[in-house]
């Protein structure tokens, strides 16, 4: 739902400041659980600052619906153009509509600030709530769509059995070799190394930096942080390197999907913390996230 008009957003500004907004000029984006989605500008520019701190954001696919709950249809395909001549029959693509169930899972998160900066419009209030949210909530997503288990959150890219599939399972339980990460890059199908990138915590790329193969060539290129010409992406959400771990993934995460059920939406608490003098704002959103297709992104599992 978009809140664009200037009544609106002149209305939900003044209510998080004071508590005399007529509440009919907050009518169009009131939310059923008594929120209010945040103004469309104000969410265009959360959305970019939620990118910065999400790489799903940057990197998956959205699919963005009304209803918070139902079944998302995904094509899946294999399918090739192919030169014709004129009156000549089109072979058909090889499409395959498959559908998948999502769920509305609810991320909040809640902020308190103190009652005099509400109150002065010196303050800038969108400016910090902005940054405020955006981290809370896009660290979250990130862990979620990376580790989330599917019960009362998204299913992450990790999941044992709906997420990425294993390309290399190592030797050692607490080491990782040239060879791993080259069986790891072959077991990703062609047609998805193009769109590939490296997934992993700061301490497996650490390790990866010092790796060499038996003529001395280092494995990781560090002019421009990649493996075989692949991006390496860094979250601190990703397992370390430990006995059963999935501490490496490579792969095409448009094939990630997450799923935008309700934007942002708030509602300032004005007597939970009134005795310390301060204001609390709560804000929600209801999101999901699904790999639709295992195969477009490989793990590199520690052996037990």
């Amino acid at each position: 739902m978009q809140q664009s008009s200037l009544a609106y957003n002149n209305a939900f500004w003044r209510n998080m400041r004071i508590q005399d907004t007529d509440a009919s000029l907050l009518r169009e984006g009131r939310h059923a659980t008594d929120t209010y989605y945040l103004p469309t500008d104000f969410v265009l520019d959360f959305t970019k600052s939620l990118q910065e701190e999400n790489l799903f954001r940057r990197l998956a696919t959205l699919a963005e619906t009304s209803s918070e709950s139902g079944r998302i249809i995904a094509t899946s395909s294999d399918g090739n153009a192919e030169f014709s001549e004129d009156g000549e029959e089109i072979n058909e693509s090889a499409d395959t509509l498959v559908e998948f169930p999502f769920e509305s899972y609810k991320l909040a998160a809640l902020t308190r600030i103190r009652e005099n900066f509400m109150h002065d419009n010196a303050f800038d209030l969108k400016g910090y709530l902005r940054s405020e949210f955006s981290r809370r909530f896009g660290r979250a997503e990130e862990n979620a769509f990376i580790n989330g288990n599917g019960e009362n959150q998204p299913t992450g890219l990790l999941h044992e059995t709906n997420g990425a599939e294993t390309g290399r399972t190592t030797a050692s339980p607490d080491a990782i070799t040239f060879d791993d990460v080259i069986a790891l890059h072959q077991s990703l199908k062609p047609k998805y190394r193009k769109r590939a990138v490296w997934l992993m915590n700061d301490d497996t790329a650490m390790q990866l930096r010092f790796l060499k193969d038996s003529s001395g060539n280092p494995l990781w290129n560090h002019s421009n942080d990649s493996i075989f010409s692949k991006q390496v992406i860094i979250s601190p959400f990703m397992p370390s390197i430990t006995a059963g771990a999935v501490p490496i993934a490579i792969g095409d995460l448009k094939y990630y999907w997450y799923i935008q059920r309700q934007n942002l939406a708030a509602k300032v608490l004005w007597e939970l913390f009134s005795k310390y003098g301060h204001i609390g704002i709560i804000a929600t959103e209801r999101v999901d996230g699904l790999l639709i297709r295992r195969e477009a992104v490989k793990a590199l599992k520690m052996a037990e």
